[in-house]
């Protein structure tokens, strides 16, 4: 799953880094704008229904109801089917209309070429969450792999000229539409010939009573991410810049310097994937003590990789950003706001489990709780330090939203969670290793060229940081994989038995 995480994160890298250079910021961050109402919108047919689905189906698995798990498919693809026809017929027929959502008049055509997406998409997130729960987490990971393949490629296509030319921003939504088509139809193939069944359909009320809270969450989140691609460039324009000017400051923070930042979440996402599952089954087995050491060893795990993200990007930030990108600026948007990374991967991977312990409400409304304290900021801050209001309001949101959920599983499990300790050990460790690639970086950078300066500057300093952590003990790396091995010898063990019976 890791493995598999890690190299879809870097394609999907790659496919920023190669619209970013071919086609501009400006490009970049059209696309940016397009796709988080693309995500506001596969929220209100997807929402919170693949999550709550994979639950049901991990929860069916252990008590081997098979034939649930069909009919639990069958009602989920009819729900996301209705529903994703009805929006891209509203959204069609708005047409020219739909210039009154988008800061930029280029985004409309671009959008209605990328709106077909909504329905490929949804019926994408269902089919897989019946491999999330089914804790096929080859197909699941390999998809997603997939899907990245198809959109570097398509875009080779009609951007790259290999087929046919088109505008970079055209181009890269047929790009976009196709890659996301022709994955849906190889999830179908997947899920058949892996045993998938579709039942009559039962479970809509619990379904939809379920994944209702996820699915608002995800609604307000996709609003607010939509609100955000809209109100900062009109905000950055009110305080002196032109439109092209706000359009790429946006860009280059959402579009390239947060991949950057959000490069450590392909590893603890992985781990976020298969908690729900992993949890769902430890619940429904009573195993509390198991599910709370899988817990806090999953938040030190969070912690360590963030940690080690942050000696990188604090120091190398611009020069990575240089690398990449051929831009600095959005390097030093990097490292002036890697410190994000801490809420954002902590809340990734405890978000998950409130959800999975039937907890659905107590997450949106923690949830809304750090958007009370996001909205001011996108709204008043760029004023005052600009498109640098997009990072301090998303990490104050994701640190308010990540203690109330910590707080929440305390009561419910009614153990302590004890992570506090370790988890400022290793930030401590981080802080004099940062130091050690600062001073390197500093002293390589007048000798050497940038590539190489990242190289060894990073090099030493993620070795000095894995040294530190090893002598002073701070994370145990053999418990995480017993923890993780001792539950899929206990899950098939169970399976087995349920089957001989």
């Amino acid at each position: 799953m890791t493995v598999f995480s890690v190299t879809t994160r870097f394609l999907s890298f790659l496919f920023k880094v190669y619209i970013s250079r071919v086609l501009g910021a400006e490009t970049v961050g059209l696309y940016q704008i397009c796709i988080s109402v693309l995500i506001l919108l596969l929220s209100l047919t997807a929402g919170g229904l693949p999550t709550v689905l994979s639950r049901k189906i991990a929860e069916a698995e252990v008590k081997g109801d098979y034939r649930r798990q069909g009919s639990l498919m069958s009602a989920s693809l009819l729900i996301g089917l209705t529903l994703s026809v009805v929006v891209i017929t509203i959204f069609y027929a708005l047409g020219d209309k739909l210039s009154l959502i988008f800061a930029d008049d280029r985004c409309v055509d671009m959008f209605l070429i990328m709106l077909p997406a909504v329905l490929t998409s949804t019926l994408y997130a269902i089919i897989r969450a019946w491999f999330w729960g089914r804790k096929k987490f080859l197909a699941f990971s390999f998809t997603e792999f997939l899907d990245n393949i198809f959109k570097i490629g398509f875009c080779a296509m009609f951007v790259g000229g290999l087929i046919a030319g088109f505008s970079g921003s055209i181009g890269i939504a047929i790009a976009f539409t196709a890659a996301d088509t022709l994955c849906v139809i190889v999830l179908f193939i997947l899920f058949f010939t892996s045993g998938g069944r579709l039942n009559k359909s039962a479970g809509f009320l619990q379904l939809g009573k379920s994944s209702a809270p996820i699915t608002t969450m995800h609604i307000t989140g996709s609003f607010v991410s939509s609100l955000t691609a809209i109100v900062i460039p009109a905000q950055l324009v009110a305080i002196g810049l032109t439109s092209a000017e706000a359009t790429a400051a946006f860009g280059r923070v959402a579009g390239m310097a947060m991949p950057l930042l959000m490069a450590p979440t392909s590893i603890t996402g992985a781990l976020a994937v298969v908690l729900i599952p992993e949890m769902a089954s430890y619940a429904a087995m009573g195993d509390t003590k198991s599910l709370v050491s899988k817990l806090e060893s999953s938040i030190i795990f969070c912690m360590f990789i963030s940690s080690l993200f942050f000696v990188l990007y604090a120091p190398l930030g611009k020069g990575l950003g240089l690398l990449f990108f051929g831009d600095e600026t959005a390097g030093l948007y990097t490292a002036q706001c890697c410190l994000l990374m801490f809420p954002l991967g902590i809340n990734q991977v405890v978000a998950p489990v409130v959800n999975s312990l039937g907890m659905e409400n107590k997450c949106f409304f923690n949830y809304l709780a750090g958007l009370v304290v996001l909205l001011p900021c996108i709204f008043f801050l760029p004023k005052i330090i600009g498109v640098y209001s997009m990072a301090v309001g998303s990490g104050l949101c994701f640190s308010v939203s990540a203690v109330l959920n910590m707080r929440t599983l305390r009561k419910r499990l009614d153990k302590p969670i004890r992570v506090f300790k370790k988890s400022g050990l290793l930030v401590l460790c981080a802080l004099p290793t940062t130091a050690i690639t600062y001073f390197l970086q500093g002293i390589l950078s007048h000798y050497l060229s940038n590539v190489f300066v990242i190289i060894f500057a990073g090099g030493i300093g993620a070795i000095a940081y894995f040294i530190l952590v090893t002598v002073f003990k701070a994370v145990q790396f053999g418990s995480i994989f017993a923890h993780k091995f001792k539950f899929f010898s206990k899950s098939r063990s169970l399976v087995i038995q349920k089957k001989s019976a």
